[in-house]
């Protein structure tokens, strides 16, 4: 993993740390006009300084959204003066993706999210919920650019990563996902294991994610063929190459097992734990998949995110439904189960121990230690 991408995932949890440290509702002071005070000398609040960072970020955004625009729209010797690629086609694509997502930041950091639909959960002044936002439509736009989609899959299929960095992107989500919701500054530990979804603990949706998570890997082996017939034949290969630079044939099941263990707590944390009760099922689930570059074909979404998005939204019910924890269960199963090639016997033996604790959580009296509890809504 390259430091650049550290430094870019350390940055961002920093941010949200610092946005949740000076958010209003924690106890940070407001001016007199948030406050609604206009007896005392109007002073800026450190919540308002927080906001005018992230629309700085923004408006940072939209320059260099504009002058990939510019030369794009140039010629060559206009792209070589402004140290950018002699890629066209590739220059307008993200420069009109990230320039149109700047635009639409600054328009709802004007007139709030309350219109609309999957962002109305967001509060509405907070000063992280404009990072969110800022953040949530740069990664949705950038994920989009064709070139960078391009380089994903060139990158996985001619330089395997290596289990290490696989295991360390998991954790840089989770680091992300954890300061989202601000631990230490804005909420203690037992209400950030509750806004995250960690809590209560309901043993009995583990059992019913185990079965659920191994039973998607038939699911998605029959689907597959079908949604072949949906690409063109060059982009089936593409993806054969990609699947069989991911199974990672060479590594130890220690290391297989690592990484899917990694890349469900991470990506759970984040994308279900922290974001999905802000933004929704559909948006959550929609940023996740964006992030699977290496399952574009020629730089555009293919068929098989198709199969990634239907992933997210059972992820997503097992979060609302029976917790984080259900989540990442199902989650880690699932990918465990295609890197380890589970057999078939295998895969029958772990559903019917899910199906087991499944039932014996359901099934018992209320008292029981197993009992299913709904998670109650994050407020």
């Amino acid at each position: 993993m390259d430091a650049s991408t550290v430094v870019v995932f350390s940055g961002v949890a920093a941010a949200a740390i610092a946005c949740q440290a000076v958010d209003p509702d924690h106890g940070a002071p407001l001016s007199s006009a948030e406050s609604g005070n206009t007896a005392t000398t109007p002073r800026v609040s450190s919540a308002t300084v927080a906001r005018a960072v992230v629309v700085m970020l923004t408006v940072y955004l939209l320059l260099s959204g504009l002058v990939d625009l510019l030369g794009g729209l140039g010629d060559s010797s206009l792209r070589k003066n402004l140290g950018l690629s002699d890629d066209r086609n590739g220059l307008l694509a993200e420069g009109a993706l990230v320039t149109g997502s700047s635009l639409a930041t600054l328009l709802l950091f004007l007139t709030g999210t309350r219109w609309v639909p999957g962002l109305r959960h967001l509060r509405q002044r907070a000063p992280v919920s404009w990072l969110a936002l800022s953040l949530f439509l740069f990664s949705l736009a950038a994920n989009l650019v064709p070139a960078t989609a391009m380089a994903a899959v060139a990158a996985t299929v001619q330089t395997p990563e290596k289990a290490s960095d696989l295991i360390a992107g998991g954790s840089l989500f989770a680091v992300v996902g954890l300061a989202a919701v601000g631990p230490g500054v804005r909420r203690g530990a037992v209400a950030t294991l509750r806004r995250l979804g960690l809590l209560p603990l309901s043993p009995a949706w583990w059992g019913l994610a185990l079965v659920i998570g191994v039973l998607l890997v038939p699911a998605g082996d029959r689907l597959v063929p079908a949604l072949e017939h949906l690409s063109p034949a060059d982009c089936t290969v593409q993806q054969q190459q990609v699947l069989q630079s991911l199974s990672g044939e060479m590594r130890t099941a220690l290391e297989q097992v690592g990484i899917a263990v990694a890349a469900a707590v991470g990506e759970e944390l984040l994308f279900r734990g922290a974001l999905q009760p802000r933004i929704g099922i559909l948006l959550s689930t929609v940023l996740w998949a964006s992030f699977h570059l290496q399952y574009t074909c020629n730089g555009l979404p293919a068929a098989p995110q198709l199969i990634i998005v239907a992933l997210g939204f059972v992820f997503g019910a097992l979060r609302t439904s029976g917790g984080l924890w259900a989540a990442i269960v199902a989650h880690a199963v699932y990918d465990a189960t295609i890197l380890l090639g589970a057999s078939t016997s295998a895969q029958a033996v772990l559903v019917a121990g899910g199906a087991a604790l499944a039932a014996g959580g359901f099934l018992l009296p209320a008292r029981g230690w197993l009992w299913v509890r709904v998670v109650p809504r994050e407020s």
